[in-house]
């Protein structure tokens, strides 16, 4: 779910009357639940192509291999000359279905990359998030795994992308 909503995948999905294709978007709906009707199969995902210079990153915390995520993070960063070209992030197991970071996906583009920009985009991404509590995570908890995440992810795809850019 997560890499849909990072990629903008479009989703096929068809009934023995029509074909219909949903954007990631607005595939999903609620935990564990999306717009599929109960006479529809999804039989198709499409996840378009990365563009050049760019460099992607996935991590996720889990109580244990196998688990659901506590809360998981993805990042992909376009660079053109020391610039942020664009930026896509997204996080899962924090809200009820994986979001975009688009507020700090806003942060990030057009910029040089800095330590501050990194912190300034995290900031913007806990400020604008709603994390739910539940018997396995404290909302305060989540905030504090995205934090993480995100740092780690947002530093990883910069490496990745440069070293693309090479």
């Amino acid at each position: 779910p997560l890499l849909a909503r990072l990629l903008n995948a479009e989703i096929e999905i068809w009934s023995s009357t029509r074909q219909r294709t949903v954007s990631a978007h607005d595939f999903f709906v609620a935990p564990l639940t999306t717009v599929i009707e109960p006479d529809e199969l999804l039989v198709h995902v499409k996840l378009p192509g990365l563009p050049e210079r760019c460099g992607c990153a996935f991590e996720e915390f889990a109580r244990r291999q196998g688990d659901y995520a506590l809360a998981a993070v993805g990042v992909c960063i376009e660079i053109d000359h020391g610039l942020v070209r664009q930026a896509r992030l997204a996080v899962m197991g924090v809200e009820d279905i994986p979001l975009r970071l688009t507020k700090s996906e806003q942060v990030l583009q057009g910029q040089n990359w800095s330590a501050e920009l990194i912190e300034h985009a995290i900031e913007v991404a806990i400020t604008n998030l709603n994390p739910r509590s539940d018997l396995n995570a404290s909302s305060d908890y989540r905030i504090h795994l995205v934090q993480n995440l995100l740092k780690h992810t947002l530093e990883t795809a910069w490496s990745r992308a440069q070293m693309e850019n090479a």
